[in-house]
């Protein structure tokens, strides 16, 4: 594993998930853009435990942070389309209480910022 790769793979999918959120909104809140935003999350918690053993410990922290709200979101997320079933035009909403973390992806992109 290269760490810089990975965590440049990383901006990708935080910049992806932003455009993605974006258009969620614009366009109805829909199931298409949450599916996209969904599978946009299980590739950052891929990343993040792939990197989270060789990075200091600040940033290990906000590995943590920004992981607990993933899986907070991923929860809701489940059972929201357990619950609907939904088709790709059905709106798709649901709330969570945990906060999105700026300040922990902030600090992981300063990071990688650093190694570059």
């Amino acid at each position: 594993m290269n760490l810089k790769t990975e965590l440049g793979n990383l901006l990708f999918y935080f910049e992806r998930g932003r455009n993605t959120y974006a258009r969620y909104l614009e366009c109805g809140s829909t199931y298409l853009y949450a599916r996209i935003l969904k599978d946009n999350n299980d590739r950052i918690i891929e990343i993040l435990s792939n990197v989270y053993s060789v990075c200091p410990t600040d940033i290990q922290r906000d590995i943590l942070e920004l992981t607990h709200h993933i899986d907070v979101w991923i929860s809701h997320w489940n059972c929201l389309e357990n619950q609907l079933n939904p088709d790709p035009n059905d709106e798709f909403i649901f709330q969570n209480t945990v906060r999105y973390p700026r300040g922990a992806e902030s600090n992981i992109v300063s990071y990688y910022e650093g190694l570059i």
